[in-house]
């Protein structure tokens, strides 16, 4: 049975590519340097809008949630505020639709996450040709494409565009599929699909894979047991790793020059942070 890599390797030359992969995203110790040069304290609560499928809607206590109770732990609670617009079993086209017909823009968000293409990939690989499988695949690509720019493009009248950040899809824990004559692991079309993210997004302020690279599980590569509520979505300790990676990302972006107070506080943020990371990690490891 071919690889994961093995089949990445074969099929991503067929998608377009707009520009070099750029990699994996930054260390964390080059992150948590970056976040000590941008933490401040706004004048107002900073808006993060979530969007996504049932992975972001969440089941219990969602992600979005999660980051909200994590960042004013940290930094208490009037410097963000979290809304979750996840639905479930929301696809890449119609998330373009629901931000094109919505109020959700006028919110005026100071940061939009998207983490969506579950829903689009799951049932390809048990019914599509190579032919029909990269074209579905293009197309969602295509459509986060379309997402961001409404979102950056958007009339807002706070006069500005929110900054973006997507994160590449999550695994899952499906069983193996034949496809085109060969037994294929379905995160083969995750996959492929954060590949065209890495390779093609424009506009965007923040792509990164950490999200699935942290619920993967290298020896079977599939996700990990230990962090899914079933084959497809997140339990909780999966959804605080989520809501942990973009925290991290939030805090390198904030625009405003540190205050004294506020980049002792988040100093002692990433440190924390640091530990927690660490001994999630070894938590969710399987015990030999």
């Amino acid at each position: 049975m071919k690889s994961l890599d093995d089949m990445l390797t074969m099929v991503r030359p067929h998608l377009r590519v707009s520009r070099p992969d750029r990699g994996r995203p930054a260390s964390w110790a080059r992150v948590a340097l970056l976040s000590l040069v941008v933490i401040c304290t706004p004048a107002r609560a900073e808006l993060i809008a979530a969007f996504g499928d049932s992975n972001t809607a969440g089941a219990g206590d969602a992600y979005p949630g999660l980051l909200a109770a994590t960042l004013s732990q940290q930094f208490g609670p009037a410097r963000f505020t979290v809304v979750n617009h996840g639905i479930s079993g929301l696809t890449t086209d119609q998330l373009v639709t629901n931000l094109g017909n919505t109020t959700w823009l006028d919110e005026n968000p100071d940061i939009a996450l998207i983490m969506i293409g579950g829903n689009d990939l799951w049932p390809l690989l048990s019914s599509a040709n190579l032919s029909t499988f990269l074209t579905v695949v293009q197309q969602a690509v295509d459509n986060v494409q379309a997402a961001v720019n409404l979102i950056a493009t958007h009339p807002y009248s706070a006069g500005r565009a929110p900054k973006i950040v997507v994160s590449g899809y999550l695994p899952n824990k499906l069983p193996n599929v034949t496809f085109s004559g060969l037994s294929i692991n379905p995160n083969f079309a995750i996959e492929v699909f954060n590949a065209g993210l890495a390779d093609q997004l424009t506009g965007v302020d923040v792509y990164f894979t950490q999200n699935y690279d942290d619920i993967l599980d290298p020896a079977t590569q599939k996700a990990r047991t230990s962090l899914m509520r079933d084959n497809l979505h997140l339990n909780q300790a999966g959804r605080q790793i989520v809501a942990d990676n973009f925290a991290e990302v939030i805090v390198a972006i904030v625009p405003e020059p540190a205050s004294g107070a506020s980049l002792l506080l988040g100093a002692a943020f990433l440190f924390t942070f640091a530990a927690t990371k660490r001994r999630r990690a070894s938590a969710s490891l399987p015990v030999a």
